[in-house]
């Protein structure tokens, strides 16, 4: 027999009750930001516009690479950020792209004497954009366990830096980071960054998605239920072009769209993604023999969309970050208001 349910049960239940409801129906914070990548911080009218028309309000900005030197034997900054003009209604992020193999050449010394002068570069640059120190840095390098060690203590000495102390500190995290932390550890900052894009192998000449995969995104996310610091998203947009001669990996034409080759007599159509040379000559300064191939790889805005909400069913910090890679004007005409505004909502 089913017992009356009391009053005061319906007394406990009806505020409970409207309490889940409201946080079912919350949305999630998420801060709209873009990724600049060029060496040249100069946004036109056009991009400036349309950042503001988004609600994009931070812009994470490359101020430099820093590699190996094999010549001089020591780490060399490269790629250094000319600025411009800076919209002032714009929070301006700096980044650093860090190679693995500088940190497979230092000792400890050495790492802290690099997290020095990373932090000291860094500010004269910044200080030139703005008078307050940056509310956030972000670290972009992709460690592996042998280098693991001298990365996080990188991060560690970078954050004792006088002048960044008020600062929140990122890391951008690959997938299989994000899939295996306890193999591959975790960043002592404050957040990460789910780089959610460059999962295949671009070497590979028969490869179809190296940008973006779904089932080889879905494989790595659902590995973890939770990442151990909270995680902002990184999206793709862009379109490359990967150039092989004997079917060997020779550059990366960056961006490149698949209508700049349909213009070119220089090559034939074999498909939808790729094609071939027909003769020799040049293209943006490469020269191509006979044979030769370039296969197009694009982050469609219908690609782009599935991304975004394939990773919005796993990320749900607040608040959220989704950072689009990246302000360009060649990306951007290929991609109209309403499907750029359509990768934020995914995840709101």
């Amino acid at each position: 027999m089913h017992r009356p349910v009391s009053r005061a049960f319906f007394v406990l239940f009806i505020p409970i009750f409207w309490a889940w409801s409201s946080c079912a129906d919350k949305q999630q914070e998420v801060i709209r930001s873009f990724y600049h990548w060029q060496t040249t911080l100069d946004l036109s009218t056009e991009e400036i516009q349309e950042l503001s028309s988004l609600g994009v309000h931070d812009l994470y900005v490359k101020y430099f690479d820093v590699i190996w030197d094999e010549e001089a034997a020591q780490p060399r900054p490269v790629a250094k950020l000319q600025t411009v003009q800076v919209p002032d209604e714009l929070s301006i992020h700096p980044v650093i792209f860090l190679t693995n193999e500088t940190l497979e050449h230092l000792d400890m010394d050495g790492v802290n004497d690099l997290a020095w002068r990373m932090c000291k570069l860094m500010d004269q640059i910044h200080t030139g954009l703005s008078k307050d120190p940056p509310a956030i840095i972000q670290i972009d390098c992709d460690w592996t366990e042998g280098t693991r060690d001298n990365y996080f203590q990188l991060l560690k000495q970078m954050q004792t830096y006088k002048r960044f102390e008020e600062t929140i500190w990122s890391a951008t995290i690959r997938l299989h980071q994000y899939a295996y932390p306890q193999q591959t550890g975790v960043p002592p900052v404050d957040r990460g960054l789910l780089m959610f894009y460059n999962m295949g192998n671009i070497e590979d000449p028969d490869a179809a998605h190296s940008i973006y995969d779904p089932s080889t995104a879905e494989a790595y996310l659902k590995q973890t239920d939770h990442y151990p610091i909270p995680l902002d998203a990184g999206i793709a947009l862009f379109s490359w072009g990967l150039y092989f001669h004997h079917r060997e990996l020779q550059q990366i034409f960056y961006p490149l769209y698949a209508d700049e080759l349909l213009n070119e007599s220089l090559f034939t159509t074999v498909d939808d993604t790729h094609f071939a040379a027909t003769g020799e000559g040049y293209f943006r300064g490469r020269f191509v023999q006979p044979g030769d191939t370039i296969r197009i790889e694009s982050m469609s805005p219908e690609l782009g969309l599935k991304s975004a909400e394939q990773l919005s069913h796993y990320l749900h910090d607040h608040p959220l970050s989704v950072i689009l890679y990246h302000t360009d004007p060649v990306i951007l005409q290929h991609y109209t208001h309403e499907e750029l505004d359509s990768v934020f909502s995914a995840f709101e």
